[in-house]
């Protein structure tokens, strides 16, 4: 022996499975990439909350809604309205619709891209991806879009809800005591 003690199998096993993560925080603080390292970091939050929106490494928002894909298309519309993000342009494809908003002031302008995805005729997946120039997204207004289309999809619910839930009433006058 060269005078070096042999690393037991154990330990090996549990070195190897953190290094990568290691390697991944230790790249994030060397870059000071804040966005990365928070992401790494701060990972599963909107879950915690309870917000029900789901992201992706890259900061895209995703979100699944129990509606047609006409009343979320119609609720992300009068979202966009209510927000002030004029709608570029819309298409209709063989899966869903994309949408493309424009916002900003003259030195910073937002791009967002929303793709309403049917996956079933009462189920339909929302993606959105707010550009901040070429290489920044802002997850923050993502999250609000998403939010207000789900209110916007709840108080529709609510607003049809009573009169479906009421039972057919008798036609004749009620007994007097």
């Amino acid at each position: 022996m060269s005078g070096t003690t042999p690393i037991a199998p154990q330990h090996r096993r549990s070195f190897a499975q953190t290094t990568p993560l290691l390697a991944l925080l230790w790249l994030c603080l060397l870059s000071g990439c804040v966005g990365t390292s928070s992401l790494v970091l701060g990972a599963g939050a909107g879950t915690a909350t309870g917000s029900g929106v789901a992201y992706t490494m890259d900061s895209i928002a995703y979100k699944t809604f129990t509606s047609p894909l006409d009343q979320v298309a119609e609720a992300t519309r009068a979202t966009l309205k209510s927000m002030e993000f004029p709608i570029r342009w819309e298409s209709r494809n063989t899966s869903g619709v994309d949408i493309m908003a424009k916002a900003g002031n003259p030195s910073e302008t937002l791009e967002i891209e929303i793709d309403l995805e049917r996956l079933s005729p009462q189920v339909t997946r929302m993606r959105i991806v707010a550009n901040r120039g070429l290489f920044l997204k802002d997850a923050a207004t993502a999250t609000e879009i998403i939010r207000l289309v789900s209110k916007q999809l709840d108080e529709r619910d609510r607003t049809a809800a009573p009169a479906q839930d009421q039972p057919a009433q008798a036609s004749a006058p009620p007994a007097k005591p």
